[in-house]
């Protein structure tokens, strides 16, 4: 009948359209810009948990059966940016998810680029991006560009498209003992990943396709 099997996608309602376009028309605008002293990022946070998140697998038996405990579940707060043009990560994890925090990857993010001269990073509007405290760490770090996302739009965050990555061949259906070995683990996954696979799964597309669309 020439239907499709697919894993369903969120369309935001309070997504502002025009607003997603000027931001390609800036972004792309941003990449006209870029010379070998730019790097360029997109962040964002996420939290899990050493249950498992129910996904696809194989198996031989009728069904796919994880057996998991519910009782001592403990939860990880993860920052990652993830740079498209070169295909590097940044990563950090943290037991909490507020402005300190923040400031400490981003510095970490700093490290990693020390070489270059300035950072640009692209935000969400969530709240930790928006306290007085990482404002005031911005006004003291001139060489952090922080550029704006619009509202309801993370489909338009190329490391969005990363922590999909990372729960498909990672974090789904898997236990953790605890956040510890969670951590571990994960570091251990994001550091074996190869620029070019980096590349292939942060991509532009939903971006470009917003001018493409309009025109």
């Amino acid at each position: 009948m020439g239907a499709h099997y697919v894993k369903a996608q969120f369309d935001y309602k309070e997504a502002d359209i025009e607003k997603q376009r000027n931001f390609a028309r800036m972004f792309f605008n941003d990449m006209k810009k870029l010379t070998d002293k730019i790097a360029l990022l997109f962040e964002d946070e996420i939290s899990t948990c050493t249950t498992p998140h129910k996904g696809y697998g194989w198996t031989f038996k009728e069904r796919l059966v994880i057996q998991t405990p519910q009782a001592h579940k403990e939860r990880l707060n993860m920052f990652g940016a993830t740079n498209p043009i070169d295909g590097r990560r940044v990563h950090m994890s943290s037991s909490i998810a507020k402005a300190p925090a923040l400031i400490r990857f981003i510095e970490k993010v700093l490290r990693v680029y020390a070489k270059k001269k300035e950072i640009w990073i692209y935000l969400d509007n969530g709240p930790v991006h928006k306290s007085r405290l990482f404002k005031e760490w911005l006004k003291a770090h001139p060489n952090v560009k922080v550029r704006r996302m619009p509202s309801y739009s993370p489909n338009l965050n190329p490391q969005e498209q990363i922590w999909g990555y990372d729960r498909k061949k990672f974090v789904n259906n898997q236990v953790f003992d605890n956040a510890r070995q969670l951590r571990m683990r994960l570091d251990w996954f994001v550091r074996r990943l190869k620029p070019d696979t980096v590349k292939s799964v942060a991509s532009l597309i939903p971006i470009e396709a917003l001018l493409s669309f309009q025109a």
